[in-house]
């Protein structure tokens, strides 16, 4: 039956006990996992890119052409550092843009003997060390030098002597026997009224796709499957989360929302006034929420956020705000101070945990914390080592999305799941990433600006022609503003390895925030800049974070070609937060990824970039623990798929709850399989 698919000494006896360490690499133990081991379409002209136009992260084709091969040395480092270690097949290709990519993968003296007498599809995501490009373990297929690409070239993964021909052979004498232990969980009148292939089917057409023209529709069977299942485990952990963990009503009447808003200088803007309303209906309930505010950089998130950590205090609950850095944190602890001071009767007590603290002063704020002493804490991912006692925490707030889940990582005590959780982005989010990545959150986007914030404009330039941009700085400086330039993450500036700052920033006072600045200079760097005595701050993409850009009207990404989109987004909208305009310039080389860079130009909202990006492969950051690994999924197009199937899964939990009605066990069998039950441990969604 279907457990063999999952027997491991099933499978070994299928395929041999000699290819077992090579499908070991490849993270495939089982028939299961061999089945849905699908090949990919080396013939893609949609995936080609030259070695020169090649973004690090980001998955692509190359056809090039072997400069050298060697096998590395015993002695040599790790993969992708100078020389690999011993058991792997390292080679240098190049292709017609002159550039040079480095391939490495597990030796095979098939492909070292073949390699330097043809031409080679590769596919992966390169990464970038110091000035040189690896490619780790790429899908390849040799072609003969005057072969054409006539029709899909069909490629699985190899590792050691596991080459084409084996793959074809394995599946060959597998995929028969294993189709006919396998058992299709989706209801019947699902698939049908969809048109879809059976699951047997449609897996075979995938791995015959080159010959298959209905290969399509099996593509769109398994990847609504995946989305399907996902949803399913999304949606009853929320389900579970609402009905096994009631949380503390957050009361938000007219008196209590007055008090808030007198103590901003200003008024809310309607965005602001909308998201409030609909986060606060959520808070009143007497179940956890759960909900993600999207918003561009400077539209009024951490007024949002501010406003119902007051709302907490205001209800005697502790509210615990994490974010990424000390700088962020004690930012939002100085907001507080400032608004709180519009209230000098205010009983609402604050602090702040930073990792660069005096162990003694945090200590001292622990033992508060544990007292109920302190209403509202600020903290940085500094604190993660700490161990925290709230009495009775009722609201968590995650600035910024990329460290969701660092709250899990605080050792906060038992009854933490039951506060209300705000996860607050800046991050641009491409509307199918939602349902998938997010699809435990509500979402909620603030989509307007405050009055009088003007538009930031976008300016690219050529790193060989930089006379506009040293003009533009000059003229922002006379009026006694500054500037950012931001570097990709490839070591300092004028570190080993990395960038030499450009020659017509000379002249002007700057500093840069690498990693030969000690902590004093550092805090003292960031200070002066603050203070207006540093015309620029220079430094990577992650350290922007700390710096406080209020007076900038300049961002000046440095080789935007290498950058993602929704990097330079990010960048673009870190200026111009007042009324001043502010200057986003982009500097690339002639020739590279001018297309790409095309869309940050063409397009100022940060929904467009995303939609983009997604588009072109790119990633848009790392998402919340639990998130699925799509097979095949392509989530540019597969918007009315993930739609669906969120659709279908939502009807199916509120028949059957819990997926305990006869037809369908099978199901909640295929879902725990999947994803586990995931309804006990919903924090991760």
């Amino acid at each position: 039956m279907s457990d063999l698919l999952d027997d491991r000494g099933r499978f070994l006896e299928l395929i041999g006990s000699a290819r077992a360490d090579d499908f070991d690499r490849l993270g495939i133990r089982t028939i299961r996992e061999l089945l849905y081991a699908f090949p990919r379409d080396l013939s893609d002209p949609s995936q080609f890119r030259s070695i020169a136009d090649l973004v690090p992260g980001r998955p692509a084709t190359v056809l090039a052409r072997a400069a050298s091969v060697s096998k590395p040395s015993p002695s040599a480092g790790r993969a992708g550092e100078r020389g690999n270690p011993p058991g792997l097949l390292a080679a240098e290709l190049i292709d017609d843009s002159g550039m040079i990519l480095e391939a490495v993968w597990p030796d095979q003296p098939w492909l070292r003997e073949r390699l330097p007498h043809c031409r080679l599809l590769v596919h992966g995501a390169a990464r970038r060390i110091g000035r040189r490009l690896v490619m780790e373990r790429p899908l390849c297929h040799p072609l003969a030098p005057d072969a054409g690409m006539e029709g899909p070239i069909p490629a699985y993964p190899v590792a050691g002597g596991l080459t084409q021909p084996i793959w074809r052979r394995i599946l060959g004498r597998v995929l028969d026997p294993a189709l006919a232990n396998l058992e299709d969980p989706l209801p019947a009148r699902l698939a049908a009224g969809k048109g879809y292939p059976g699951l047997r089917q449609a897996i075979r057409r995938l791995h015959f796709f080159a010959r298959d023209p209905d290969w399509r529709l099996a593509r769109n069977r398994l990847v609504w499957d995946d989305y399907f299942y996902s949803q399913l485990a999304i949606l009853a952990a929320r389900r579970h989360t609402l009905r096994d963990r009631p949380a503390i009503r957050l009361s938000l009447g007219p008196e209590l929302d007055h008090r808030i808003r007198r103590l901003h200088p200003f008024r809310f803007t309607p965005a602001q006034d909308r998201v409030i309303r609909e986060i606060g209906s959520d808070f009143a309930s007497p179940f956890p929420a759960r909900r993600l505010l999207q918003g561009e950089a400077g539209c009024g998130k951490a007024t949002v956020a501010a406003y119902f950590l007051l709302a907490a205090a205001a209800n005697q609950v502790q509210a615990f705000l994490l974010t990424t850095t000390d700088a962020r944190a004690r930012r939002h602890f100085a907001w507080f101070g400032n608004l709180l001071d519009n209230s000098p009767n205010s009983r609402i007590r604050a602090g702040l945990l930073a990792g660069d603290q005096d162990p003694g002063e945090r200590r001292n704020l622990l033992e508060r914390m544990a007292a109920g002493a302190l209403d509202i804490v600020c903290a940085s991912r500094g604190f993660t080592g700490e161990v925290a006692v709230f009495p009775r925490l009722g609201l968590l707030v995650v600035d910024e999305q990329d460290i969701l889940g660092l709250h899990r990582r605080c050792r906060l005590p038992p009854g933490e799941d039951r506060a209300h959780l705000l996860v607050l982005t800046s991050l641009p989010l491409a509307r199918s990433l939602i349902p998938t990545s997010y699809g435990g959150l509500e979402p909620d986007f603030i989509d307007a600006s405050p009055p009088g914030r003007k538009p930031v404009k976008t300016h690219w330039h050529f790193r060989s022609r930089p006379g506009p941009v040293r003009e533009m700085l000059e003229s922002e400086f006379r009026r006694g503003r500054q500037a950012l330039v931001v570097r990709p993450e490839d070591g300092d500036f004028t570190g080993e390895g990395g960038e030499s700052i450009p020659e017509f920033l000379g002249g002007f006072r700057l500093v840069e925030l690498g990693s030969r600045l000690g902590r004093e200079d550092r805090r003292r760097a960031l200070e002066d800049f603050r203070l207006g005595r540093i015309d620029i701050m220079a430094g990577a993409f992650a350290e922007m974070v700390e710096v406080e850009a209020g007076n900038a009207t300049v961002m000046l990404a440095d080789r935007a070609e290498r950058f993602t989109l929704s990097q330079l987004h990010q960048l673009r909208m870190r200026v111009g937060g007042g009324p001043e305009r502010g200057h986003f310039i982009m500097l690339s080389e002639p020739g590279r990824e001018e297309e790409r860079l095309a869309v940050i130009r063409d397009n100022p909202d940060g929904l467009a970039v995303a939609e983009a990006a997604l588009e072109l492969g790119e990633s848009t950051g790392p998402g919340p623990a639990g998130q699925p690994v799509w097979r095949l999924a392509d989530l540019s197009s597969d918007f009315e798929l993930i739609r669906d199937a969120r659709e279908e899964a939502a009807k199916l939990l509120e028949k059957d709850p819990d997926l305990t009605r006869t037809g369908h066990i099978p199901l909640r069998r295929e879902l725990v399989r999947r994803h586990g039950r995931l309804w006990d441990r919903a924090e991760e969604y």
